[in-house]
């Protein structure tokens, strides 16, 4: 062998390097393989969270979305309501003006019937009374006086004015012998019937005065302190707790009307405030006094609903003034007319836009009659 020739390697030499190497190899697979699989429950995890977000979006989109439908829904459900509400509020109107319509021509109609020659009351009245002339009353009069009465010409025997016929006798005399003056008697026209009854102490009434700083006259609620026969005058006091100063009033029987005897009395003995025997129930259609939600003061209204027909709560109850008697139910606590538990006029104040306001029945009287 020569000096410059190397000796061949050995093959075991080359074999051990490769071995290393391919074990470094090995051990870098492992350590990627094991990073790799600590970093696939990460990206799991977090491709989860992505989709569950992505979910949760489109979950508050769609709940808005039926939010805002449900909103809308709800604003033409509510006009719709109110469009229905005013309706019915107009056909009840009209038909309490058709009612008061109808009322009015049959009452006309009856007074025509039972009275044709009676004056109407008002203005007509004052007319008819201002307006005829000397000569038209000196006509009526005479025409008066110079026909023959009915009586002179039915009978076959001649009486003379003294009420004496031929005969002698006093006619008049024996009449009121042979007939019994309580047999044929009208109760109705009966003057005791008419006469009116003295308002006690401590009732509540409707008295007409003089309104504050105005010159027109209004009913207002009042407490009677006392009546004077001799006078017949009442002493009067206005029944408005608030006011400061509650001022008295003397004032004629016929402007004052009763309400309801005192209260106290009343609520002691456990009686309803509701006089039916002074005020009964008025029909529909008629023209009453009413008080005012909130005041102490009566106004003109019209019956649409009586008492015994009122069941339903109107689109105003009646929130009543301090201090007035209400009885055994209060419409504050939202309590529904009751025929007999809680009896209320359903009525429609003059310039009052139409509506419907529940009153209790002790609290609307009759109006007074004009030329009284």
């Amino acid at each position: 062998m020569s000096r410059h020739e190397h000796p061949a390697p050995q093959p075991t030499q080359g074999l051990s390097r490769g071995e290393r190497r391919l074990q470094e190899l090995l051990d870098h697979l492992k350590s990627v393989e094991t990073s790799r699989s600590s970093q696939v429950p990460i990206l799991e995890s977090i491709n989860h969270q992505h989709a569950t977000d992505v979910l949760n979006k489109q979950l508050l989109d769609d709940y808005s979305a039926a939010t805002q439908l449900a909103q809308q829904e709800q604003r033409s459900a509510s006009s719709a309501l109110e469009i229905v509400n005013r309706l019915l509020a107009r056909m009840e109107a009209r038909e309490a003006e058709q009612e008061a319509e109808r009322q009015t021509a049959k009452r006309q109609k009856m007074e025509q019937r039972s009275s044709p020659v009676c004056e109407p009351y008002g203005k007509d009245r004052r007319m008819s009374r201002s307006g005829d002339s000397a000569p038209n009353l000196e006509k009526r009069r005479g025409s008066e006086t110079t026909e023959p009465r009915d009586w002179q010409r039915r009978g076959s025997v001649t009486r003379e004015p003294s009420g004496r016929d031929p005969t002698g006798r006093d006619s008049r005399r024996d009449r009121s012998r042979t007939r019994d003056p309580s047999r044929n008697r009208d109760p109705s026209r009966d003057p005791r019937r008419d006469a009116p009854r003295i308002i006690s102490k401590g009732s509540l009434v409707a008295a007409r005065v003089a309104a504050a700083g105005e010159g027109d006259e209004e009913w207002i609620l009042a407490t009677v302190l006392s009546f004077s026969s001799e006078k017949n005058r009442y002493t009067v006091q206005d029944y408005d707790v608030e006011s400061p100063v509650r001022p008295t009033y003397v004032l004629s029987p016929r402007l004052v009307l009763f309400v309801t005897s005192d209260p106290t009395l009343l609520s002691s003995k456990k009686k309803p405030l509701w006089d039916k025997l002074r005020n009964p129930e008025m029909p529909r259609g008629q023209r009453v006094l009413a008080l005012y939600p909130r005041t102490t003061a009566f106004y003109q209204c019209l019956v649409v609903v009586p008492p015994s027909l009122n069941t339903s709560v109107s689109s105003m109850l009646f929130p009543p003034a301090p201090g007035v008697p209400m009885g055994p139910a209060d419409p504050s606590l939202g309590a529904p007319p009751d025929p007999t538990a809680n009896p209320m006029y359903k009525v429609q104040f003059d310039d009052d836009n139409g509506n419907l306001v529940d009153v209790p029945a002790h609290l609307v009287i009759p109006m007074m009659r004009s030329g009284h």
